[in-house]
């Protein structure tokens, strides 16, 4: 039996401003997707990836930062409906001020998706009192012969620790509280 090549994609950026994003993949097909909201705007967003081909699988990477009185709301859907599919989110966020971000993930595995694997991490850094997230993740599992299904979610501030270190080796805060910000944002 010939084993069928992997179909690997740059990174495609979602739009910001696009309320509802629909992807389907095919058979052996690997995409790695990335979206990003700045801290301007308030609105509401829609993403669904269906994973249709066998041996697909999908990288989804969401960066969020949020100021003022911004108000954002994510609805996130992965649906596994074949064998041997693979779904990682990995949304990381920075919010301050009264910024608010509210984020419903879906992961579905249906029947007959025999070895498949969703996986969600998601951490956020709220920077003042005011900041607000709210993510309610859910798994759906119809399949009971999987590899894998998680999710992780983590919420907390900046280390005060790590900014008094900094600034006694002479790094004022407010330039240590944005070097830790874009350190925490940026994805390996």
């Amino acid at each position: 039996m010939k084993k069928q090549k992997k179909e690997q994609s740059e990174k495609e950026i979602i739009p910001e401003k696009v309320a509802e994003f629909f992807m389907a993949t095919k058979k052996s097909q690997e995409k790695n997707l990335a979206f990003s909201w700045g801290k301007d705007d308030s609105f509401e967003q829609s993403i669904k990836i269906y994973l249709d081909g066998k041996e697909s699988k999908v990288c989804l990477t969401g960066i969020f930062a949020g100021s003022d009185l911004m108000k954002k709301k994510l609805h996130l859907e992965i649906v596994a409906a074949s064998p041997k599919t693979q779904a990682e989110i990995l949304l990381k966020g920075v919010l301050e001020d009264q910024a608010e971000l509210n984020i419903a993930v879906r992961l579905s595995i249906l029947k007959k998706s025999i070895d498949a694997k969703v996986d969600l991490q998601a951490k956020f850094l709220l920077l003042s009192e005011s900041a607000r997230v709210l993510i309610t993740p859910s798994l759906e599992i119809a399949e009971s012969n999987i590899l894998a299904a998680s999710h992780a979610v983590a919420i907390g501030s900046l280390d005060m620790d790590m900014i008094f270190y900094m600034a006694s080796r002479g790094i004022s805060i407010e330039k240590a509280k944005e070097l830790l910000k874009k350190s925490f944002l940026s994805v390996g």
